[in-house]
């Protein structure tokens, strides 16, 4: 990671910038209109290789390779390299040497893209990106390892995300969400079972000092027990998965509506 550090924890994307990161952003506009350049040089000497290959130019102004591009497309290209300026402006400001940045990972925007298709070993490359807080990583590795990587990072935001609205609508007084076809009915899960599906003891729960507490205590038995369903049931199939995971987020639901109401303190 040009010289820096990512850190993904359950709930955080932490990006510990290094020294490359800063100069290597700090020439990336001229990287970009020395591209601009090349492309029209190569394309003036396509041109000596046959007037007819520029009138064969796109309508949206872009010319394929070895073809003169059209003043159009060479202004428009123009025009987006100047309309990044800002964000190149902001993500710089950011990427100071020794900068640790920090944004929810719920937050977090994911891109995967392949590297060197064509190498005997493959490699991807994961981006995530945060607009809001200008936070911006990219991680190249195999494309296996990537892959895995990516699964992962989902993963952990769909808790996340479960578990902000749980809380939502558990202080709201919301009713649990209704039942899906071919779901498990929320009347079948008796309180121990609640616990039984989080792998949490009630008396654990029932020894916290505040419904904060409390919560924080139901988020991390919920966090902790999809990512282990995950990896139980690598080999076992996605239906065992799934219904472990639906089974915690329904205990994780019906548990944090009690917390709400008292019922478990």
């Amino acid at each position: 990671l040009e010289n820096g550090r990512v850190i993904i924890t359950l709930n955080w994307f932490i990006h510990c910038t290094g020294n490359f990161t800063f100069f290597g952003r700090l020439c990336q506009p001229f990287l970009m209109l020395t591209g601009l350049l090349g492309t029209e040089a190569q394309g003036g000497q396509g041109a000596k290789k046959g007037a007819n290959q520029s009138a064969n130019a796109s309508p949206a102004g872009e010319s394929s390779l070895g073809q003169v591009p059209s003043m159009k497309g060479l202004l428009w290209r123009c025009v987006s390299v100047v309309l990044q300026l800002p964000t190149w402006f902001r993500l710089l400001r950011r990427s100071l040497p020794g900068t640790v940045l920090a944004s929810p990972l719920c937050e977090v925007q994911l891109g995967m893209r392949p590297v060197d298709a064509q190498a005997a070993k493959p490699q991807g490359q994961l981006i995530l990106w945060d607009e809001a807080r200008s936070n911006f990583a990219d991680v190249v590795a195999g494309r296996e390892e990537v892959e895995t990587l990516t699964r992962e990072v989902v993963t952990r935001q769909a808790v996340a995300s479960k578990i902000i609205r749980a809380v939502a609508d558990a202080n709201k007084g919301e009713a649990l969400p209704p039942m899906v076809e071919g779901g498990k009915d929320p009347r079948s899960m008796t309180i121990p079972r609640c616990y039984e599906a989080l792998k949490l003891s009630r008396d654990e729960l029932r020894s916290k000092g505040s419904k904060q507490e409390a919560k924080a205590c139901l988020a991390r038995a919920f966090q902790q027990r999809v990512l282990a369903a995950a990896y139980e049931c690598e080999d076992g199939g996605e239906q065992d998965e799934k219904e472990k995971i639906e089974e915690a987020a329904l205990a994780l639901d019906i548990l944090m509506r009690r917390v709400c109401l008292s019922l478990e303190m």
